[in-house]
């Protein structure tokens, strides 16, 4: 998760997709706890973008 600071003052808020991060390594016995903190990570920002 990366939080900065537009220049317009705006907050941005970025993630890598942890399904993604898992196939680049190869390690596919990853995939289940990346599909876990994708949901998690998912649901976090979908609560930051409702202002909660």
């Amino acid at each position: 998760m990366v939080v900065r600071q537009t220049d317009g003052g705006a907050i941005q808020l970025s993630a890598l997709d942890p399904e993604v991060m898992v196939r680049v390594t190869g390690r596919p016995e990853l995939g289940p706890m990346a599909q876990e903190a994708g949901t998690r990570l998912r649901a976090a920002l979908a609560t930051v973008a409702a202002g909660r």
